[in-house]
């Protein structure tokens, strides 16, 4: 099987017993899920405050801010580019599974939970559009916009 799998993929990691490998995928999601969320919540309350667009994400990405989903999402949001790599909807049942696993595991989610509420909030309107179009419902809450104010 090990064989099969390195020509799908790379980096392949045993986890353990049958279905380990989806526990790492719900961390996994979880965590980047929490990073846009709160890549969101930061950029807006900066850009709010009056801070360019551009500005924030050179400060944010050479700063311990900086992280694979900062580098992967933000560059989209200047661009004001929403299609769809991994879908918002996907992201919102995802983030069902993973905090109904964690109920029944007893293991907390509170930072999960409200990361879950966030994404279902945005999904009628930005469901089929990028995971990261979760920032759209913050700068639609705020009257802003994270889109590059210089020309490229």
């Amino acid at each position: 099987m090990p064989k099969i799998l390195e020509t799908i993929g790379k980096g392949i990691v045993y986890c353990g017993a049958n279905g380990l490998g989806l526990a790492a995928k719900m961390a996994n999601n979880l965590i980047t899920s929490a990073q846009s969320v709160a890549i969101s919540e930061a950029m807006t309350l900066a850009i709010k405050a009056g801070i360019d667009p551009d500005a924030l994400y050179e400060v944010l990405k050479g700063a311990t801010a900086n992280s694979f989903t900062l580098n992967s999402k933000v560059p989209a949001f200047l661009r004001d580019d929403y299609n769809p790599g991994f879908k918002l909807s996907l992201m919102c049942k995802d983030l069902n599974i993973i905090t109904s696993v964690a109920k029944k595991l007893g293991s907390p989610t509170m930072v999960g939970g409200l990361v879950e509420q966030i994404f279902h909030m945005c999904k009628e309107e930005h469901g089929e559009k990028d995971s990261g179009a979760v920032s759209l419902f913050y700068q639609q809450q705020a009257g802003v916009s994270f889109k590059s104010r210089s020309e490229k």
